[in-house]
Formats: C-alpha cells, structure tokens, sequence
C-alpha cells in the first residue's frame, strides 16, 4: 500500500533537523554519545551500511536516542513522523 505523502524526502529532512535531528554520522555519535556509550560500536557499524534501513536522521532524547531510517521517513507523513518522536519521547523521558 502506497500512502500519499505530504512533502518530499528532502523536504521532511529539513524540517527533521529543525526539530532537533542531526545527520547520522560517526562525528555526531562521537560528540553526543561518546565512545564509552555502550551503542558506540553498534552505531558505527549502522553508519557502514549501504541499505535504506540504515539510520539517517538521529536525536538524543532524555536518555536514549532515536533515529530514523530513510526507508521509514520516505514511507510516512511528517504527522506520522512526529507521532513515532511523541511516543519514543514518552519512553524516553
């Protein structure tokens, strides 16, 4: 089943980031999280990967971290999208 979607993929990255989201890359995971992070190595090797299941998008939420695959923002609506961070959030915080 194919959703109608509400803005483009590079569109929902943009106003991702302006919600506080930042590029999956091994600088952030470095600066936000650490080496010591018992994920470090797990993020790492999520950052190798060449599929749409990797990671692209991350936040640090209370004490945990959410991250969004481009797989899953290419699928759904930006309202579905901030519905997902409200209930992360809500286990989070």
């Amino acid at each position: 089943m194919i959703k109608s979607n509400d803005l483009r993929y590079e569109e929902k990255i943009k106003a991702l980031k302006k919600c506080g989201y930042s590029d999956f890359t091994k600088k952030y995971i470095l600066e936000e999280f650490g080496k010591e992070h018992a994920f470090y190595k797990s993020f790492l090797r999520a950052i190798g990967k060449e599929d749409s299941k990797k990671g692209v998008l991350i936040k640090k939420i209370g004490k945990g971290q959410h991250q969004f695959s481009k797989g899953f923002i290419e699928r759904h609506t930006m309202s579905e999208i901030l519905k997902e961070e409200e209930c992360i959030r809500k286990i989070l915080e």
